[in-house]
């Protein structure tokens, strides 16, 4: 790992890399080229093993391979992760506006004492310095933002980046905790998934909207047809 470097904090969901995970590492492909760097995604618990190699995008998929990390706790994700950065200085840390994310960045960035910049919708990197644009007030308000302090934590808002249809499989590494992991005073008990009532418009390529312009019941055919 090297100070040009880019790391995702990746996320799995049943085996796979979630949809964040894949945008993350588009954008980390996309500032590393710019660093002369190389976009690196770590997978966190032994569930990273299966899905490495799907993480398409990246460079290289670090997979940190411990039971401790099986099911997500916020201290020992940040106690990897910390170490990871202060041992290999990469030039920034990207997470996903997801509940992991959101729950591990600040934390890290805390521990680290180092900057954190959340809301993102673009990065880039010139002269050093990550040139970043944030959205602030539910999307009304735009902030451009320059970090030159490393390793910076961007936070990316989901959907900033499209994540790559078809790619090289990454290089694929996989090693233990490089630290302790203490038991951790949260325990895990299980995970309940919502009932799914309808479709999930967020996994659908096109939606089609209709309004009151569609006047009588009859019309909808049309939609439907669309």
């Amino acid at each position: 790992m090297s100070a040009q470097d880019i790391l995702v904090l990746g996320e799995t969901k049943q085996g796979a890399p979630s949809d964040i995970t894949l945008e993350l590492a588009v954008c980390a492909r996309q500032l590393a080229a710019q660093t002369g760097g190389q976009a690196i995604v770590v997978l966190l618990g032994p569930e990273g093993k299966q899905a490495a190699a799907r993480v398409v995008g990246a460079d290289r998929v670090l997979v940190i391979d411990d039971d401790a990390l099986a099911s997500y706790m916020p201290e020992p994700y940040v106690a990897v992760l910390s170490r990871l950065l202060e041992s290999g200085k990469p030039r920034a840390l990207l997470a996903g506006s997801t509940s992991v994310g959101l729950d591990v960045a600040p934390l890290l960035a805390a521990r680290l004492n180092v900057p954190i910049i959340g809301g993102c919708q673009k990065i880039e990197a010139a002269d050093g310095t990550l040139k970043v644009t944030a959205s602030f007030c539910a999307g009304k308000m735009l902030a451009d933002l320059e970090v030159s302090a490393t390793p910076a934590v961007v936070v990316v808002l989901p959907g900033s980046y499209r994540a790559a249809a078809e790619g090289a499989a990454p290089q694929v590494e996989t090693i233990g905790s490089p630290v302790p992991l203490e038991p951790d005073p949260v325990r895990f008990e299980q995970m309940i998934l919502p009932a799914v009532a309808d479709v999930d418009i967020t996994q659908q390529d096109v939606l089609v909207a209709v309004g009151r312009g569609i006047q009588q019941q009859e019309n909808l055919a049309l939609a439907e047809e669309l």
